[in-house]
């Protein structure tokens, strides 16, 4: 029984301390929204500007990198093809590129 009286109270202090958590960060995000809303109207438009010249690089920056992939993609399509069609000119190429390198770290 006392232990069961002893559970139940610390349900309520975890309870409490999850409410009490819950309306401190309610209270840190409308303080936020304020210290935003006032940075925007002190700013003015050059918070809009900056967010739309973001969106517009991160456009760009994901169609440079699509584009770097399909041209990935195709030169893997290309050396597969090659590799299986002229295998020991593969072989050849692969052992005169390893020969390269290994002289080149030599130095």
């Amino acid at each position: 029984m006392i232990a069961i009286a002893a559970d139940m109270g610390s349900a309520r202090a975890v309870g409490s301390f999850q409410m009490t958590a819950a309306t401190k960060a309610k209270g840190a995000a409308k303080q936020a929204g304020k210290a935003e809303s006032a940075a925007s109207a002190a700013l003015g438009g050059i918070g809009a500007e900056l967010n739309g010249r973001f969106g517009e690089f991160t456009g760009l920056s994901q169609k440079s990198f699509d584009e770097a992939v399909d041209m990935g993609e195709e030169v893997v399509v290309k050396v597969r093809d090659f590799v299986e069609q002229e295998p020991w000119k593969a072989v050849a190429i692969a052992g005169a590129v390893g020969l390269l390198i290994g002289l080149a770290a030599r130095r």
